[in-house]
């Protein structure tokens, strides 16, 4: 027998701030002061958002271009996998690898609270708690690894060897699935 279990946005709230708590306390890592410790990273790392998603959409998907309001579900497959493995790189390089991965982590429960709360076009709200979590965990992956191999690099730079990293099929898909696998 399934149990169904009502979750309000004000339980999944209580939830996500237990998760973040729980992991900072994993790490030792009080917030405010590692914020605080680390502004100018945090700044870097908020800029660059903007400088990679438009990387990705004019590499993968120019036709977005033009395209003021840009839902995430509107994302190119090559181009998701592009910002998430970009952002992990640099995120990493920033912070460190512990650090970027609860960013990542993170960023998919935010993704998929999102979609509990408002759902999509194809998802009704409160039926289900997803963002891709699966692909986009494996691409943040790659992304923080890249960063391991090359570290101590600029924000171009680990672009540009994210774009070589997708186009070496170095990504996972939509279905989590391992592109270089295909032939």
């Amino acid at each position: 027998m399934t149990k169904i279990i009502r979750i309000t946005e004000s339980n999944l709230k209580s939830i996500i701030e237990h998760i973040v708590k729980e992991q900072l306390e994993l790490n030792k890592i009080n917030p405010i002061s590692w914020v605080n410790s680390n502004i100018d990273k945090v700044q870097k790392f908020f800029e660059a958002k903007d400088i990679v998603e438009n990387t990705g959409k004019k590499i993968y998907n120019s036709n977005a271009l033009e395209v003021k309001s840009y839902p995430y579900r509107a994302m190119k497959e090559k181009e998701d996998a592009f910002c998430h493995q970009a952002m992990s790189a640099y995120s990493t390089n920033l912070f460190g690898e512990n650090i970027s991965s609860i960013i990542g982590y993170l960023n998919e429960v935010k993704g998929g609270a999102r979609v509990f709360l408002r759902g999509t076009s194809k998802v009704p709200r409160f039926t289900k708690i997803s963002s891709g979590y699966e692909t986009d965990v494996k691409n943040n992956e790659i992304g923080r690894q890249i960063a391991v191999q090359n570290p101590n690099r600029t924000l171009n730079e680990y672009l540009k060897l994210v774009e070589n990293n997708i186009n070496s099929k170095n990504y996972h898909n939509t279905k989590s699935q391992y592109v270089k696998n295909f032939k």
